[in-house]
């Protein structure tokens, strides 16, 4: 591997722990948009880890950044429904 090339930081196989760090992202992403309406961290890590079965993780990453950024979007809950493809982008 090139020395300059930067490790992937989404594993394959996520764990609990996966899911947690990108609740806490997802979060903060969802609070700089909306501060009057933040989402839980944990509830958050725990509708990503229960999705898990419908996206690879790298998608299902990138789509709850870009659903915490919406603000029309109230909760976590949106994600699943996302990922399972209910919502479109």
């Amino acid at each position: 591997m090139n020395s300059t090339a930067q490790a992937d930081i989404l594993p394959t196989n996520p764990t609990v722990q996966d899911c947690r760090r990108l609740g806490a992202i997802v979060s903060l992403a969802r609070f700089q948009v909306r501060s009057d309406a933040p989402w839980d961290p944990e509830e958050t890590a725990e509708v990503i880890y229960n999705s898990l079965e419908l996206r690879p993780f790298r998608l299902l990453a990138r789509l709850a950044v870009t659903m915490a950024k919406d603000p029309r979007y109230k909760s976590p809950a949106v994600i699943r429904h996302a990922a399972a493809g209910v919502i479109s982008l």
